[in-house]
């Protein structure tokens, strides 16, 4: 497969391989990188596992989740079956192990956080993943974890109607309804599967060792005994127990309440490495549930917490803006027939201005005095005298 070209991306070096696939490296022109996943030639005419590696394309296109190995296309042809996805750098959880040996518990519950989150969210959507197991959850370089593999996954109403499915997934990590009966698989059984999980990441290795024991003796095992003691306590330790119920009604309902079942309430306010801010619902109402207490949420709801607690008499006032003073009534009131005050002035003016022109201008003649003295102006129609050019006449006004 090697320089082969499947839609618009060159396949480079492989990535790693399996009994049913081989993943490679994959890069299209402008440099975009993806993971192809190639279903075996040996497995590639048999049309029960085709149709397997098919709904895993279409299962996992599907959920649109950060901690969900995304796909991006399936590609089939007379040659090969190939699924498109994200392309991820870094290792699984069963490589891990193998790496480091046990992980710390406080890893363990950052990892358990996330797959908390992405594995409640693909039970929500009707699945069950069925193979839940360390080399199915990927931790990529910047510490988050990615759900893969939905291979055997199956739809929740379709398992509950099917009565002959066989027994799928990897026996050290089955319930014990997988083993029993697969017609009472549901969601359950990915939370006692996701229990063995964390056994095997604090213990370092498979509670069950298949080297030694033959398949039926680690069933029995699995069905009578309950997982071997780790040197743990806590919170951790109470999760296991919950998560590993034999009686799968006992098993808490998501593994969100998994984690509030422990009691411990700030596990469910951790945020790890690699995820959003995001609130796990757990059933259980806690003080972020209840919508009557005050949130710091934003600035708007811490307002409209502090004005409801002011009307309602039960908290102190919140700090209000001072308002500007207004003036004073009196100096508003002398203030205000100023305007009309100077409008009669001015017509006043006009009037007396008028009289004036029109006095002054009014036609006269000059005549002499009987004692001879300088002539005065007289007016004509009036024969009175005018002094220095100005006649009042106050018959006019």
């Amino acid at each position: 497969m090697l320089n082969q070209t499947i839609q618009s991306f060159t396949i480079g070096k492989e990535l790693g391989s399996g009994g049913m696939a081989t993943v490679y490296l994959a890069e299209n022109r402008i440099g975009k990188k993806v993971a192809i996943k190639v279903l075996a030639k040996e497995h590639f005419h048999n049309e029960q596992i085709r149709l397997r590696f098919e709904q895993e394309a279409r299962v996992m296109a599907s959920l649109n989740h950060e901690n969900i190995c995304s796909v991006i296309d399936l590609e089939e042809n007379d040659e090969f079956s190939a699924i498109i996805m994200e392309y991820l750098e870094g290792v699984d959880l069963g490589q891990y192990v193998n790496q480091h040996g046990s992980v710390p518990v406080s890893q363990v519950m950052d990892w358990l956080w996330q797959i908390a989150s992405g594995l409640d969210y693909a039970h929500s959507q009707g699945y069950v993943h069925r193979d839940i197991k360390p080399s199915n959850f990927f931790l990529t370089e910047k510490g988050q974890i990615k759900i893969m593999d939905f291979g055997i996954a199956k739809a929740e109403d379709s398992l509950v109607k099917s009565q002959t499915s066989s027994k799928m997934g990897s026996v050290a990590y089955m319930s014990p309804e997988q083993i029993i009966s697969t017609k009472h698989v549901d969601h359950k059984t990915d939370i006692y599967s996701l229990g063995v999980t964390l056994h095997h990441l604090l213990g370092g290795r498979v509670p069950y060792d298949s080297t030694t024991q033959s398949r039926h003796d680690i069933e029995q095992r699995i069905i009578s005994e309950p997982l071997p003691v780790l040197p743990i306590s806590g919170s951790m330790q109470a999760i296991l127990e919950k998560a590993t119920e034999k009686d799968r009604e006992a098993r808490p309902d998501t593994v969100a309440a998994l984690l509030g079942a422990t009691g411990d309430d700030t596990l469910l306010e951790r945020k790890p490495a690699g995820t959003s801010d995001k609130t796990i619902e757990t059933g259980k109402k806690t003080a972020k549930d209840d919508k009557t207490l005050i949130e710091p949420a934003d600035d708007d709801t811490l307002l409209e917490n502090k004005e409801a607690t002011t009307k309602a008499g039960t908290g102190p006032k919140p700090p209000q803006k001072p308002k500007p003073e207004s003036p004073p009534a009196k100096a508003t009131a002398s203030k205000a027939p100023v305007k009309p005050v100077l409008i009669v002035a001015l017509i006043l003016l006009l009037v007396l201005g008028g009289v004036w022109g029109y006095a002054a201008y009014t036609p006269c003649t000059r005549r002499k005095s009987p004692d001879k003295s300088p002539g005065r102006r007289v007016c004509k129609s009036t024969g009175r005298h005018l002094y220095d050019g100005l006649h009042l006449r106050a018959e006019r006004l």
